[in-house]
């Protein structure tokens, strides 16, 4: 598994874990809830209760398959935040609405309402301020119609004290307001943190692209692909590992600069470096060493698989149109190809690189030079 694939699964297991945060206050409530049942202080049958609480399960089990499955990525917040909070917040009134305070004097509804602030404590991660005082005021004006509710239904008026129960509710009006800019402050300041440290890993990225990308043509420069090489060096080293290396050279590179500018000649490189991009697979190097000259470091590669692609780089840039360019322009290669042999230094490997490129220049140019390392040069590691 790749490192984005690993990082998609962490962010699903996050997700995953919010969501089972807000079923486990789901769980708290039907528990309190059995127990009202139980001591008789629930206005329902327990097949009406089971109905009741049931399909508020299966609701709940909707939004964690949805998560649980990656369903839930095509929007906006993949960990459903606001359908948790909203569900949760139905459970609750519900709940507060079927209750039957008696001789408790509203302790119980009170009790069932006080799990909202669990609500509110599973967003202050995530949401936006509005939408924070948005569910607190909507869940006030929730608590307000199941008083009403209570204070003109005569089967339940009877056992419900309205100072008392009105004076709750202006107390739980308050805390979750309190408790909603609580929230929404700090999930102001859990944005601002994750803007800062997406930020910072942008400037790292952008820092780290000047220090190893050659500013013209957007390739690895020398000191990197001296590092990449090492690297290669290393595994190839250690057994059952091939690497080759390609030198090329841009043939009469300076007349173009001569006959046409620098300009020109800046449009050839950079167009260059795209056919570089263009020939050699993702896992391979690219880089610019100076001026017209190129590398490509080929990785699990045996020297005539790499001849195919730098045979296929020469005839790409040969037959390259720069007609839009400059009338009459063309563009030619010289390389030199040779493979990595265990246990010799790297300045073995890069000179024989160049001295068959050297030999691609003596024989006309627009050629592929290339060949294996001679016994005597390799050292046993």
């Amino acid at each position: 598994m790749n490192a984005e694939a690993l990082a998609r699964a962490e962010e699903s297991r996050t997700w995953f874990r919010h969501g089972l945060f807000a079923a486990s206050g789901n769980l708290v409530l039907t528990l309190i809830c059995v127990g009202y049942l139980v001591g008789g202080y629930f206005r329902t049958s327990l097949p009406e209760f089971a109905l009741l609480f049931g399909s508020a399960w299966i609701g709940q089990g909707v939004l964690l398959w949805l998560i649980a499955t990656g369903r839930s990525r095509r929007f906006s917040d993949p960990a459903l935040t606001a359908p948790l909070m909203v569900w949760s917040t139905v459970f609750i009134l519900i709940a507060a609405y079927y209750v039957d305070v008696g001789e408790l004097a509203g302790g119980t509804r009170l009790s069932i309402m006080m799990m909202f602030f669990a609500v509110l404590l599973l967003g202050s991660f995530r949401l936006r301020t509005r939408w924070f005082y948005t569910i607190s005021t909507l869940t006030n004006i929730g608590y307000a119609y199941v008083l009403f509710l209570a204070f003109t239904d005569p089967e339940i008026s009877k056992g419900v004290t309205e100072s008392v129960e009105l004076v709750q509710l202006l107390m739980f009006a308050f805390l979750t307001t309190v408790f909603a800019r609580t929230g929404a402050a700090i999930a102001a300041l859990q944005r601002g943190l994750h803007d800062e440290n997406a930020a910072l890993e942008a400037n790292t990225a952008r820092i780290r692209d000047l220090a190893i990308r050659d500013e013209l043509t957007q390739l690895y420069n020398r000191r990197h692909v001296m590092e990449v090489l090492r690297e290669q060096k290393s595994l190839a080293d250690s057994g059952g590992y091939d690497f080759v290396v390609g030198y090329i050279d841009l043939d009469h590179f300076k007349r173009i600069n001569d006959t046409w500018g620098h300009g020109i000649g800046d449009i050839v490189l950079k167009r260059f470096a795209d056919i570089l991009r263009n020939n050699v697979r993702e896992v391979d190097y690219a880089g610019r060493l100076g001026g017209e000259e190129f590398v490509v470091v080929l990785t699990r590669t045996r020297l005539a698989d790499a001849l195919v692609v730098t045979e296929r780089i020469r005839k790409a840039i040969e037959t390259a149109d720069f007609s839009d360019v400059q009338d009459g322009l063309k563009v030619t290669t010289s390389v030199g190809v040779t493979a990595y042999a265990r246990g010799e230094t790297l300045e073995d490997v890069l000179g024989r690189a160049d001295a068959f490129l050297y030999q691609a220049k003596q024989g006309g140019r627009n050629r592929v030079m290339h060949g294996e390392a001679t016994p005597s040069r390799v050292v046993a590691p």
